[in-house]
């Protein structure tokens, strides 16, 4: 065979097995990209100025998983101590790629949900969640706001079909024990006369302050239900004894004016 022909097929060859190739790593070892000491099977390492993902850029990239014209974006921010990372998913219309986003399924609902574990922020790696939790958050949750100061703190409207609390705070039906001394009517007149607000209940300056205790403020208020249903009660009394001697005065002006 001329050598022209040997190297031709060579060439078609060699051309062929660097299509059809693909990358294999060895089934040792750790694989650096970026690092010439990589500390896991794949160690990924960027440096420079630290840049975010935008509608047009994808900022500090570290991988980018692609299906057709949707994407996922791994990334975490260059630069020391900017610690910031982030996974993204969007729509890869270019060039403004960013102009439209995708829904991230975190633990997606699957055919066989009694065996479900959700996802758990804030607890030891080794910990699991139990089944049936969707999301489990150690530490404080903020909705519209970087500086939560509760367990949940929402800057903004909360709309809910019910709302339960839980409380081991004393109900006061104790109220309504014989024992109980209920105030008199007069001395929560002076007690409002003086500060402008029911006693055991907050002024609007301490509202204004320190904001509501729901639990506390609902047990108040049912206190103060209570008592007033209390003192109904007595004024009922009251008006019928008042009544009844009324109408025995009456009768009793009948008999003498019909003498």
């Amino acid at each position: 065979m001329e050598p022209k022909k040997i190297l031709a097929l060579c060439a078609m060859a060699f051309c062929f097995y660097t299509v059809q190739a693909q990358n294999v790593f060895p089934p040792g070892g750790n694989t650096g990209i970026g690092i010439s000491n990589p500390e896991s099977l794949l160690h990924i390492r960027t440096n420079g100025t630290a840049a975010y993902p935008s509608k047009t850029s994808r900022g500090n990239i570290m991988q980018l998983f692609q299906a057709d014209n949707n994407d996922l974006e791994i990334g975490v921010g260059n630069g020391i101590n900017t610690r910031k990372a982030w996974i993204l998913a969007r729509h890869l219309s270019i060039p403004e790629y960013g102009e439209h986003y995708s829904t991230l399924h975190l633990q997606p609902q699957m055919d066989v949900m009694e065996f479900y574990r959700g996802v758990a922020i804030g607890y030891l790696p080794s910990s699991d969640v139990p089944y049936g939790v969707g999301l489990a958050v150690a530490g404080n949750v903020g909705i519209g706001t970087t500086t939560p100061l509760a367990k949940l703190s929402v800057n903004g409207n909360i709309l809910a079909t019910e709302i339960k609390i839980k409380t081991n705070i004393e109900v006061p039906d104790y109220v309504f024990d014989p024992s109980y001394q209920l105030p008199k009517l007069a001395t929560i007149e002076d007690y409002v006369k003086k500060h402008r607000h029911l006693p055991e209940i907050p002024s609007a300056a301490e509202i204004q302050k320190e904001g509501v205790d729901l639990t506390q403020m609902n047990l108040s208020l049912l206190k103060k239900v209570e008592e007033l249903t209390l003192h109904l009660i007595e004024k009922e009394k009251q008006l019928t004894q008042q009544e009844q001697r009324i109408s025995e005065i009456e009768n009793s002006l009948k008999k003498i004016n019909n003498r």
